[in-house]
């Protein structure tokens, strides 16, 4: 039984045009879902109590204009505190970015190269011209002044 070229052309070009109009419609979709992703978060941001304040406000055209690296600067220079990959996307994704974990990772292993950053170990990073305070309390992993044995502490003389 031959097959008919003219058929299977005509039924190709519907089914093509079938599957461009049903596109059309989800890519409208996902705008929308995107657009009430952002009023929700930014609805988020309004009714927090005091107590759930945000860490950054959202100023979400700001940040959603930000190439990814500057995003990340940004928000580093803004927590003033040591952040993983992972806190930085989290706050980036409370002022309405979309921004994964791998490629702000990313983000810092580049700006690390631009000397715009430096990591302070276990994947904690801040701006180079970050300081730490004297009131900053030293992260868990770091040993007490004794070498860790709080047990082993010689007696203080009190004579």
């Amino acid at each position: 039984m031959p097959i008919d070229i003219d058929t299977a052309l005509k039924d190709a070009e519907a089914l093509l045009a079938r599957l461009e109009s049903t596109k059309e419609r989800l890519d409208e979709q996902i705008n929308i879902i995107r657009w009430e992703i952002r009023g929700l978060r930014s609805a988020r941001e309004r009714y927090l109590t005091d107590d759930e304040e945000p860490a950054v406000e959202p100023g979400e055209k700001k940040w959603l204009s930000m190439p990814r690296t500057t995003a990340v600067l940004e928000m580093l220079k803004i927590i003033d505190r040591p952040a993983s990959p992972t806190d930085v996307t989290e706050l980036l994704h409370e002022v309405g970015r979309d921004d994964q974990v791998n490629p702000v990772g990313a983000a810092l292993a580049y700006l690390h190269q631009q000397k715009k950053v430096k990591s302070l170990g276990r994947g904690q990073w801040v701006p180079v011209e970050w300081e730490e305070t004297p009131q900053e309390i030293p992260p868990p992993w770091a040993e007490s002044e004794n070498g860790g044995d709080e047990d082993s502490a010689e007696p203080e003389d009190v004579s």
